[in-house]
């Protein structure tokens, strides 16, 4: 998605809202808050919608250990949370800090998924419907689908990638048939905010919800840790050094390589393709595996 304008007066109007909107840091530029209210633009109306009643039906219980952003619907339909590209949220305070808080988003992943899990027996449209670069890659890494037939492949940086993504691959492992699969937020990292201030519980923002085992979405935040901050085996086995979380690990991390690859973002590939060390991520994960 491009660099979001502002929502007009019509999208303020259909949410019941009055004000200027105001560009709201993060959000790779595209949200902009009204009071206490953020707007954020949408590619997929569907997916958006979902993620609302998913979200409208998690807040009908009220969470301790989590807070969510309460979506709002439009005035002309209060189960319709989607208006012309728009949907309208409550906004969270709280910060997700410069330095990962590993043990603490954990914990806020671990209620956070249980509830999901209880409240959600079976996958919902959207997930299967979406597609983009994330969730095809998704597709490919869990062998749902032949990179081969993923649009918009960019071969150069593919090239690139090729090296580790092969390692990766020797390195992947059948995964228990019992293991379960679930909805689960594929992007904690950075979005689980936190108010040391207010002492409120810790938020949960950017629902991106795929369907894989809970354990996969800790493996995701903890492939993001080693990538962008560094970190390596002793992070790996805060969480477990079991054979299944290190296949997940294993997992997570070529689903990560191969974003890159798939209808990339010129502007964020120019500003942090060189920044990862992707072989240093692969050796951290290998590290973790007695045999190797």
């Amino acid at each position: 998605m491009d660099k979001a304008v502002a929502p007009g007066e019509q999208i303020l109007r259909a949410f019941g809202l009055n004000g200027v909107p105001e560009p709201l840091a993060g959000g790779m530029g595209l949200c902009f808050r009204i009071e206490n209210v953020v707007l954020k633009p949408t590619d997929d109306k569907h997916e958006a919608q979902g993620v609302s009643e998913l979200t409208a039906h998690l807040l009908s219980n009220v969470s301790l250990e989590y807070r969510l952003s309460r979506p709002i619907p439009i005035i002309r339909d209060a189960a319709k949370y989607v208006h012309s590209g728009w949907t309208a949220s409550t906004f969270l305070e709280g910060s997700s800090g410069s330095k990962p808080r590993i043990a603490e988003t954990l914990s806020v992943s671990r209620a956070f998924h249980r509830d999901l899990a209880m409240a959600y027996f079976k996958k919902p449209r959207f997930v299967d419907e979406r597609i983009n670069r994330w969730s095809e890659a998704d597709r490919v890494t869990w062998g749902e689908k032949a990179l081969e037939d993923v649009d918009n492949v960019d071969f150069v940086i593919l090239e690139i990638l090729n090296p580790t993504l092969e390692q990766l691959k020797e390195m992947m492992e059948p995964l228990p048939r019992d293991l379960e699969s679930q909805l689960m937020h594929a992007d904690l990292a950075g979005n689980v905010l936190f108010d040391d201030q207010s002492g409120l519980a810790p938020a949960i923002i950017d629902l991106t919800m795929y369907w894989r085992p809970a354990a996969y979405a800790e493996a995701i935040m903890v492939v993001d840790s080693i990538m962008w901050h560094g970190e390596g085996k002793e992070l790996i086995e805060l969480c477990g050094t079991g054979q299944v979380w290190i296949q997940l690990l294993i997992r997570a991390l070529y689903w990560r390589e191969i974003t890159f690859a798939i209808d990339p973002d010129e502007q964020f590939i120019s500003a942090n393709f060189g920044r990862v060390d992707f072989q240093e991520a692969v050796n951290a994960l290998r590290r973790c595996i007695p045999s190797m």
